[in-house]
C-alpha cells in the first residue's frame, strides 16, 4: 500500500505543479464568481487548498527521503538526494505531513460544503459554473434569481 500511495502521490504533485503553470497562464485564469467578502474567502480557500497541496507533496518527499529511503513511483526508484534526518526530525516530518494531509481533507469538505450551499440555498449557479467549461455558466442558470 506505501508504493501505491507514494505512486499516486507523485503523480498529484506533478499534476498539482501543471495545474499550477495553467492556472497562471492569462487565458486560463477565472473570473470571480462574485464580489466582496464571497470572492474574498472564494480566493482565500483555493490559495489555501494549493499550499496545502503544495506541502503535502513536499513533506512526503522529504518524509520517504529523510530515512535514506528512496521514493517509489510505479517500480521507478528516486534515491534521496541529502543525508537521513534524525529520527526525531523524521518523526516531526511524519506528523506534518498527517497533519497537512487531514486539514487537506477538511478544507476540500468546507469547500464541497460551500457549493453545495450556493446550489441549493443561493441558488446562484456557482456549482455549475464549476461543473462547466462555460465561464458564464451562471448567467443561464435556471435557478437565478
Amino acid at each position: 500500500m506505501i508504493v501505491a500511495h507514494m505512486s499516486f502521490g507523485v503523480s498529484l504533485a506533478a499534476v498539482l505543479a501543471i495545474r499550477i503553470v495553467w492556472r497562471m497562464i492569462p487565458a486560463h485564469q477565472v473570473s470571480p464568481a462574485d464580489f466582496g467578502l464571497i470572492e474574498l474567502a472564494s480566493k482565500a480557500v483555493h490559495y489555501l487548498l494549493y499550499v496545502l497541496l503544495v506541502a503535502e507533496a513536499i513533506s512526503g518527499f522529504v518524509l520517504r527521503w529523510s530515512g535514506n529511503e528512496a521514493m517509489n513511483f510505479f517500480g521507478l526508484l528516486i534515491p534521496a538526494p541529502f543525508a537521513p534526518f534524525s529520527h526525531a526530525a523524521r518523526g516531526m516530518i511524519g506528523e506534518a505531513h498527517d497533519l497537512i494531509g487531514w486539514a487537506i481533507i477538511g478544507v476540500a469538505a468546507c469547500h464541497a460544503l460551500a457549493a453545495l450551499f450556493h446550489h441549493y440555498a443561493l441558488r446562484d449557479g456557482v456549482l455549475m459554473r464549476m461543473l462547466t467549461s462555460e465561464p458564464d455558466a451562471r448567467d443561464s442558470y435556471p435557478g437565478k434569481r
